[in-house]
């Protein structure tokens, strides 16, 4: 019985198959590319959220600023303090912007109280509620502008993974002109 013997030696076929290396850098890019496409939407919802709490501290400072810096504010002057706020959030979402703007008086005893406050896309404070500070703040005799601002976030991508995320601050001014004891007053709608 005779039998076949098979040659170990690779044939020309096989050769040119084992040097060919162009379907490897396929099938490398095809397993890449997903990860690498996730990185890059990732990157930009995590640069879009960075702008966005920004954006949210931003508008808080400059509408308690905008209010302190007045002995008496309007409709129309809380109108355009809210409306800065709107301007600096462009060009994201601002139907998901709420802000409430307080006016906060602090009694010779340290108890810190809602002088009048109004509010947009959110419930004002009610006057003569105790309002919550930090302690350092708590000089007594003196007041201040409170502004509350929130946004609501949904990230483009990673919305399945986050959700909406609640973005908020809280920014604090002493009034400039007003009565430090007194407070800025107010003759807007609501307060």
């Amino acid at each position: 019985m005779t039998r076949s013997r098979r040659s170990t030696r690779p044939t020309a076929a096989a050769l040119r198959l084992w040097g060919d290396s162009s379907a490897v850098m396929t099938v490398e890019f095809a397993l890449v590319l997903p990860f690498m496409v996730m990185l890059l939407f990732g990157g930009i919802d995590v640069a879009e959220a960075v702008t966005a709490r920004r954006k949210v501290a931003i508008a808080a400072n400059t509408i308690s600023d905008l209010i302190a810096q007045k002995r008496t504010v309007d409709q129309d002057f809380v109108t355009n303090a809210f409306n800065a706020g709107v301007a600096i959030m462009t060009p994201l979402d601002t139907s998901k912007l709420s802000t409430i703007v307080t006016s906060v008086v602090v009694d010779q005893n340290g108890a810190a109280k809602v002088a009048w406050s109004v509010a947009k896309n959110a419930t004002a404070r009610g006057k003569g509620n105790a309002f919550t500070l930090p302690t350092s703040l708590k000089a007594p005799g003196s007041s201040l502008i409170v502004a509350e601002v929130t946004f609501d976030y949904r990230p483009v991508v990673g919305y399945g993974l986050t959700g909406t995320l609640k973005m908020a601050e809280l920014s604090y001014a002493q009034p400039r002109v007003a009565r430090k004891d007194l407070g800025v007053s107010c003759t807007a709608t609501g307060c």
